[in-house]
């Protein structure tokens, strides 16, 4: 009796415990999986939210060249102003920029055209009808309305091309004018209307009052879903200005839907709406499926294969959130600097043949690969920044540090070390090198650069960046020849044949100072027909006198048809600045000034010297007629 009573007790306790570890392990998998739903949910969402992003992503990067270029023409078209440029100027400015535009940065961009000083001007030279007031378009109404920043303003129909249009504007620093220029809506709407997702119902962009500027479905474009009322869309609106959240749920109709939201510059927002049912239907299938055939693993193979899951789904996380971020690198290696090895996490071919299955010599492989791959300009500077001796103290208390190069394949390159852990005591541990490809981010910038220097008239230095370069030759010791000059008559040439012919005399003279001074000198249009020429190094007074003749006989040779027999002449101030001289960039320009006077009282081609005694005599100056 008792060894049966003890076998009862011992089944009792097996199924006792046998029971308390099945709700243990039904307990453990129910909320394992609970968690995996969670964590998977969010990775969907996270892919709505990329989804969403890659379309924004492709609409900002429609806007921002044309937001660039307006910002750049707003700059000069104010410092223009400022200088006292007539209309015609104003328009040759304008209708120079637009071609420019139009043939190399984007054919889609219809030109810029404003308001300035109370006249509109087009660089596409379109005339509007006599009813047409551009103050009261929406393009000058947005701009005003927000002050000295960039503003995109809502489709309205454009009343040269007739069709809806969006506009980039800005005003400029007089508070009045206003400079804009007009894309077409066709691009970003074939972008939203080639998504091909069943998952989501809509991809749209909206305004910041509500109105719908790119719908997948054509037939929304123009609405405005803040006054939709009780639908579906102005429930949207309403969540999305109240909340300014990047994801949220809206409710309608007993249906659910997943919102992602991306803002754009200018207040815009890109919107992605999908149907949450949908969306996490087959999540939903796929984990009630599993959470039953695991359940079977659970129960005959015990809490090992748990951990093992774990671990597994873990690595796997890491892996894949190591490659999303390798993806944007052409080369990433993790990198021992104490024991000086290595490991490969993406390379390219090349690298990856060369570098085989080994790990060891950290250093020494990567001296040599990044002397394979580096143009010879950049070798030197590329061996300092990967010297790993010297990457510690350099790095100093900086989580990473950067150097741009030179490929000799790809083109411009940013090597990038990235701190991932230190010892102890501080010191590097293991760090990743990382190589990326942005030879185009470079050639904007360098476009950017040359925009913002530059006189897109006469191809010059403009006033900004040649007042500071010389300004910084003087803060450096250097001497040279100053040179300040216009063209006598000036006004009466525009006057007398036209604003065209007077812009030919300016180019032509630019022409003239480009070649007769060298290509280290630096050559600046001052503004109008003024010009100022910086030889660095002549301190001497023949030779000075030899470029200017030079500079002369090119003047001299100068025919422009429509001034038929008269000729073009300047008259010109030199200053002769002195390594042993101390004086500021203004003080050469005033005394070039006077020089500039008095040569304007002689005829033809003159040139008066500055010095203290020489400059108070009669016979300072000299004819080059």
């Amino acid at each position: 009796m008792k060894n049966i009573e003890s076998r009862r007790t011992g089944s009792r306790s097996f199924l006792i415990l046998f029971s308390v570890t099945l709700i243990l392990l039904i307990t453990l998998i129910g909320s394992t999986f609970y968690t995996m739903y969670g964590v998977s949910k969010e990775n969907l969402i996270s892919l709505g939210q990329d989804n969403t992003s890659q379309f924004e992503r492709e609409v900002l990067e429609y806007f921002r060249d044309g937001m660039q270029i307006v910002e750049v023409a707003a700059a000069r078209l104010s410092l223009m102003m400022r200088r006292g440029a007539g209309s015609g100027e104003l328009h040759s400015y304008l209708v120079d920029e637009t071609d420019i535009t139009r043939k190399m940065v984007n054919s889609r961009y219809q030109g810029l055209y404003g308001v300035f000083q109370g006249e509109y001007l087009d660089g596409l030279n379109f005339v509007p009808g006599k009813d047409y007031v551009p103050e009261e378009r929406p393009w000058y109404k947005a701009a005003v309305g927000n002050g000295g920043s960039t503003v995109l303003v809502a489709p309205y129909r454009d009343e040269m091309t007739k069709t809806d249009t969006i506009s980039i504007s800005r005003l400029l620093d007089d508070r009045k004018s206003v400079v804009s220029m007009d894309l077409s809506l066709e691009e970003i709407q074939k972008l939203a209307e080639r998504v091909n997702d069943d998952t989501i119902k809509s991809l749209l962009v909206l305004d910041d009052q509500g109105q719908v500027v790119v719908h997948r479905n054509p037939g929304e474009v123009g609405k405005n879903y803040l006054q939709e009322g009780h639908t579906l869309w102005g429930a949207l609106a309403e969540k999305l200005y109240a909340t300014k959240d990047n994801a949220f749920e809206v409710t309608f109709d007993r249906e659910h839907y997943m919102v992602y939201v991306k803002e754009l510059e200018g207040g815009w927002y890109v919107v992605t709406m999908t149907d949450e049912e949908r969306t996490f239907a087959a999540l939903e299938y796929i984990y009630n499926t599993s959470l039953c055939i695991l359940f079977l693993v659970f129960v005959a193979v015990g809490v090992i294969c748990i951990k093992v899951y774990h671990r597994r789904l873990e690595a796997e996380g890491l892996n894949a959130q190591l490659e999303s971020v390798a993806s944007i690198y052409i080369s990433m290696h993790l990198i021992d600097v104490v024991g000086d090895t290595f490991s490969e996490i993406r390379s390219s071919r090349d690298v990856s043949m060369f570098m085989g299955d080994r790990h060891q010599n950290a250093r020494q492989s990567l001296s040599v690969i990044m002397d394979l791959v580096t143009d010879d300009q950049s070798k030197n500077l590329v061996a300092e920044f990967i010297d790993l001796d010297t990457l510690d103290e350099r790095m100093g208390d900086a989580h990473t540090i950067t150097q741009e190069f030179q490929e000799i394949k790809n083109g411009w390159c940013r090597g990038r070390f990235v701190v991932v852990d230190r010892l102890p005591d501080g010191t590097l541990h293991h760090v990743l090198w990382m190589v990326e490809l942005i030879d185009e981010e470079r050639r904007s910038r360098e476009r950017l650069k040359y925009l913002s220097e530059t006189d897109l008239m006469t191809g010059t230095r403009n006033r900004g960046s040649g007042e500071h370069k010389i300004k910084e030759m003087l803060e450096y010791g250097e001497c040279g020849m100053f040179c300040l000059l216009d063209a006598d008559r000036f006004k009466s040439i525009n006057d007398t044949y036209g604003h065209g012919v007077g812009d030919q005399v300016i180019i032509e003279i630019a022409h003239c100072l480009k070649r007769a001074f060298r290509e280290s000198d630096i050559v600046m249009r001052l503004g109008g027909d003024e010009f100022v020429a910086f030889a660095i190094g002549i301190e001497n007074e023949t030779i000075a006198r030899k470029i200017i003749g030079r500079f002369f006989d090119n003047i001299e040779k100068i025919q422009i048809p429509e001034m038929g027999r008269q000729k073009v002449t300047v008259s010109m101030g030199v200053v002769l600045y002195g390594k042993e001289d101390d004086h500021s960039f203004q003080e050469i320009y005033r005394r070039a000034d006077r020089c500039t006077y008095r040569s304007k009282k002689m005829e033809g081609n003159y040139v008066t010297f500055y010095s203290d005694e020489a400059f108070k005599s009669a016979g300072s100056g000299t004819s080059f007629d």
